[in-house]
């Protein structure tokens, strides 16, 4: 196995729980003492970051993706005008034009299982519910995602609804299918 970039010395790691940190400061009205650095901040590394992920398996690259648009919420939230807004566009621009699929889902990988692009969809979707950004191919992941809703175990089921959800912000496209 080569190494993992996005796990040198335990970073993903620290970036959930960190990530989890900020959430909870954030809830309890208080704020850190500092930025989150540890990511990112102009278009060539945030392309280096993006393109070091594991597409292959769109679970744990959308992951990273929601951990990396987090932190850039949360920092600018935080630390106004730490990140500037044309990153947060430049990212999905990026996922949209190099890992998104035409079944809706996302990746770099052509025979993932339903479960592994469902499951990938409801992180990416995580990412783009934080800054209520609508993805492209939005009726076809929710085709995708009806047709495997039946297929799998509670957590996949759980993915599923919350994939539905996100999209059915943006689509009214098989309400009744979705609502069912």
């Amino acid at each position: 196995r080569t190494l993992n970039f996005n796990n040198w010395y335990g970073e993903e790691i620290k970036r959930a729980e960190t990530r989890q940190s900020f959430a909870s400061l954030y809830l309890c009205n208080s704020k850190p003492d500092s930025p989150f650095k540890n990511i990112p901040t102009d278009k060539r590394s945030i392309k280096i970051y993006l393109d070091n992920l594991y597409w292959k398996n769109p679970w744990s690259a959308g992951s990273h993706v929601s951990h990396l648009v987090f932190f850039i919420k949360m920092n600018n939230l935080f630390f106004p005008g730490y990140i500037n807004k044309a990153l947060i566009e430049y990212i999905f621009e990026y996922i949209e034009k190099n890992y998104r699929k035409s079944d809706g889902s996302w990746g770099n990988k052509t025979n993932n299982s339903l479960n592994i692009k469902i499951n990938g969809a409801m992180k990416m979707l995580n990412a783009y519910d934080l800054f209520n950004i609508e993805a492209q191919k939005i009726n076809e992941l929710i085709d995708l995602t009806l047709f495997a809703c039946h297929k799998h175990h509670a957590c996949d089921h759980l993915n599923a609804v919350y994939v539905l959800h996100v999209c059915s912000k943006f689509s009214d496209y098989r309400k009744e299918d979705i609502i069912e």
